[in-house]
């Protein structure tokens, strides 16, 4: 935390007497390790990764460190009567507002759950709707870029033990693939019991299509020219509608680790 900014009395009315307290204490800082799987998020900074499952409406955004500091100078009350002492929202300064925006004057606010402060940039998770989540998993030694990759221990502890949901389709298409290759015997095995449409089954048969939901499984069955009505047994009994799932998840999902799709969508 930076001296002076964190943390602030309402933080620490907040933790009182809560398991969590300890994470308003002034920590060791370290480098930031970003990881991701399915639509969860891994930030870790220092002794504490922040596993951030973004609900309806959140976010990540940056800006810098001196607008940052302007932004939080000063917070009112939430608007729950009960926790608004507790739960404050930023005023963002008029300078900020888009002169072509519906009502420029008009005074708008943020809310900021978490936020990673490095030497020029802060990086915010925001949430209008307070829907976001966190799973926070502390230790006693600093947490490494490298340790947040595929394979390693730190991976498994993060995304195996604490969240629900198969291989990264991005990050693990190898293990992804394997996973739906068994995935389809299984199927093959109980054909009365797989007769759900498939866009249903992407959205929520998350041990093997982690991430998706119901829009991009109806992106993905529109990219294939497959019905999203269409039973999934008759996808699994066919090879070749099974193999154009096959190659389209992985074309699909390759996409989103491109500048294009960068490009496209932060832009």
């Amino acid at each position: 935390p930076l001296a002076g900014v964190w943390p602030s009395h309402h933080d620490l009315a907040r933790a009182s007497e809560k398991s969590y307290n300890y994470l308003v204490q002034p920590r060791a800082s370290g480098e930031v390790a970003v990881a991701c799987r399915g639509k969860r998020l891994a930030l870790a900074c220092g002794l504490h990764c922040f596993i951030i499952n973004f609900s309806l409406e959140a976010c990540v955004f940056s800006l810098p460190q001196d607008v940052f500091l302007r932004l939080v100078a000063q917070d009112i009350p939430g608007p729950s009567a009960a926790r608004g002492e507790i739960m404050r929202s930023f005023p963002i300064p008029l300078e900020f507002n888009d002169p072509v925006s519906r009502n420029p004057d008009k005074q708008r606010y943020v809310n900021i759950s978490l936020a990673i402060i490095t030497p020029e940039k802060v990086y915010c998770v925001g949430d209008y709707s307070r829907l976001v989540s966190f799973i926070v998993i502390s230790r006693s030694m600093p947490y490494r870029q490298i340790e947040l990759t595929p394979g390693t221990e730190t991976w498994s502890l993060i995304f195996d033990r604490w969240l629900e949901g198969g291989p990264d389709w991005v990050w693990e298409c190898k293990l992804a693939g394997s996973a739906l290759l068994r995935w389809r015997l299984a199927v093959l095995r109980d054909l009365s019991g797989w007769r759900r449409p498939i866009a249903e089954v992407l959205c929520t048969v998350q041990s093997i299509f982690n991430g998706f939901g119901r829009h991009t499984a109806n992106d993905l069955c529109h990219m294939l020219c497959l019905h999203p009505l269409l039973p999934t047994s008759f996808i699994c009994q066919d090879d070749i509608l099974f193999s154009k799932l096959y190659k389209g998840i992985e074309a699909y999902t390759n996409f989103w680790n491109t500048k294009d799709y960068y490009n496209t969508v932060a832009v």
